[in-house]
């Protein structure tokens, strides 16, 4: 089994990140179906290794509607821009396994830096991809290394995300817009959930209704298979409303409230939803509208935990029975909290705070068991934690910080969080070196060895083959101007096949380049206000490979 360490930037190369580790997993032998000398075959795999992903600024990608047949190959895929470090693995035979079964600390799986604050995190309940909202757009990463995979455009900045149950619909609270509903898979919009001003999303446990919360302090159950309204809670003296949480038995409702402007005093309302009345209402000390989440059921539906603070202002967490109401733990915060979550199995609590690690505690217990420590890492107002969510197997934390960064960390016994499967056309870039420098079509010299490593798994898997390099960029520049940029970086790695090919008796390859300009983005690079994204530029900036087979 193939091991690498990696350090993840997915937004700017001045920017280095701690080492992280990721599994790889190499797919089963399968034979090539046989078509007939002259027919073109499909390839859906190309197994090259990863240093040469990582190292890279290419794409290699094998179109389906160009090829036929099955080999058993990885995808090559790299993207521009990227810093990435490698330690390469020993001769050894070892497993990911092995290593994490000693591990008794929590450890950084990987880290990926945003330009601007990130202000909500969301992972779906398939366990695959994380979200983060920043401003005027939501990125969606990939849980086991990061890697980006879609970018969804607001028209406002985005207060809160949710995954659909299923996790194909992403849903994000715009204010004045409402809420946004959009596919995941093509980012495209579903629906668009009008009135009032919404900022905060909840989905029911069944699946079935969505709620929003508004300015107004209403929240509107929404149905999710007409989209029509049909519930709204509204109590006599609503005030702005923060954040909104199911029981999971989804009769409760639970929503928190700013208070009055001046000299109010926040609280809670539990609602019964059937009966569209508050059943409880708990009032708090502690300003609300610092915090991402100041109350959670746990996942088992037995405990409910609350975020407060004292008259002299020191914090607590408190963990209350929700059939006898009464407090079954305290938990004393020394600074600040801004966020908490239960774990899916309800055992663990992590709670984040300013200027300080994540802290997970053994809910039955109080223990503290885990702090989330990185070596010669300065807690601060920059850096201090804005919101955390657990994975729903339950041995990972995405937490988004005040330095504008998402983390994943692994907690002791976790295993690494399985690659999206290979077998789909076009699967997510992973991260890879710039193989041009900024604005150049001219091959950075550190891309000769890895080129070369390149040439040489193409020779031996593909030796009679047309490959076809095509080029592209960013809508940064004018079009005429991407064209050109993008047609010269795809001759360049074009003439450097050709030379090799001549050297190494290789005469079974037709070379073709070809650029495209900024006409087939992966993901959106400008916002809704045509400000662009530096941050998603880095997967629009490519060389493809598309491979024929005779």
């Amino acid at each position: 089994m193939n091991k690498n360490k990696a350090i993840q930037d997915s937004e700017k190369v001045a920017k280095k990140q701690p080492e992280i580790k990721d599994k790889h997993k190499q797919p089963e032998k399968k034979e090539m179906e046989k078509k007939g000398d002259k027919k073109k075959k499909k390839l859906l795999l190309i197994a090259i290794p990863l240093s040469i992903l990582i190292l890279l600024g290419i794409y290699v990608i094998a179109r389906p509607e160009i090829l036929k047949g099955n080999f058993d190959l990885d995808y090559l895929l790299f993207k521009d821009s990227t810093e990435v470090a490698i330690n390469e693995e020993s001769d050894e035979v070892n497993t990911e396994e092995e290593v994490i079964d000693e591990e008794t600390e929590p450890i950084l799986v990987w880290k990926v830096d945003f330009e601007n604050k990130l202000g909500s995190v969301a992972v779906s309940p398939d366990g695959q991809t994380v979200a983060v909202g920043e401003y005027l757009t939501a990125y969606v990463h990939h849980l086991s290394d990061g890697s980006l995979e879609q970018v969804l455009v607001y028209e406002h900045s985005v207060d809160d995300l949710e995954f659909s149950n299923d996790s194909s619909m992403l849903a994000g609270g715009q204010g004045t817009y409402g809420v946004l509903l959009n596919d995941i898979e093509t980012g495209s919009e579903i629906k668009r959930l009008h009135g009032g001003y919404n900022n905060y999303v909840a989905f029911s446990p069944d699946g079935e209704y969505i709620s929003t919360g508004n300015r107004d302090g209403i929240v509107w159950i929404w149905d999710l298979e007409n989209y029509e309204k049909v519930k709204e809670l509204e109590e006599d003296e609503p005030t702005w409303i923060k954040s909104i949480v199911y029981h999971p038995d989804g009769t409760l409702l639970a929503v928190t409230h700013w208070g009055k402007a001046v000299g109010g005093t926040p609280y809670i309302n539990i609602w019964d939803i059937e009966k569209e009345e508050i059943v409880e209402k708990i009032d708090l000390k502690l300003n609300v509208g610092t915090l991402a989440n100041i109350f959670k059921f746990s996942s088992d539906g037995n405990l409910r935990a609350i975020i407060d603070r004292t008259d002299d202002f020191k914090y607590f967490v408190k963990l209350y029975d929700m059939d006898s109401d009464e407090e079954v733990l305290k938990i004393d915060i020394e600074k600040n909290p801004k966020d908490l979550d239960f774990s899916p199995d309800s055992k663990l609590l992590a709670i984040g705070v300013q200027g300080a690690p994540v802290t997970i505690y053994d809910v039955e217990t109080g223990e503290l068991l885990y702090t989330f420590n990185q070596t010669g890492f300065e807690y601060g107002v920059s850096n201090w934690i804005y919101a955390l969510t657990f994975t729903p197997d339950g041995k990972h934390v995405a937490v988004i910080r005040g330095d504008n960064s998402l983390e994943l960390w692994r907690l002791p016994g976790g295993q690494p969080i399985e690659p999206r499967p290979k077998e789909v056309s076009q699967p997510a870039p992973l991260p890879g070196d710039v193989l041009f420098a900024p604005s150049s079509s001219e091959l950075k010299d550190s891309a000769q060895s890895s080129l070369e490593e390149l040439a040489q798994e193409l020779k031996e898997n593909f030796p009679n083959a047309k490959l076809t390099f095509v080029g592209h960029t960013t809508s940064y520049s004018p079009e005429d101007r991407n064209i050109e940029l993008s047609t010269a970086r795809a001759q360049s790695v074009m003439t450097w096949f050709e030379e090799w090919a001549e050297l190494n008796g290789v005469d079974g390859w037709t070379l073709v380049a070809e650029g495209r300009g900024s006409s087939e983005l992966k993901v959106p690079d400008r916002d809704s206000e045509g400000n662009f994204l530096e941050s998603t530029a880095v997967v629009n900036r490519r060389v493809e490979i598309e491979i024929e087979v005779n």
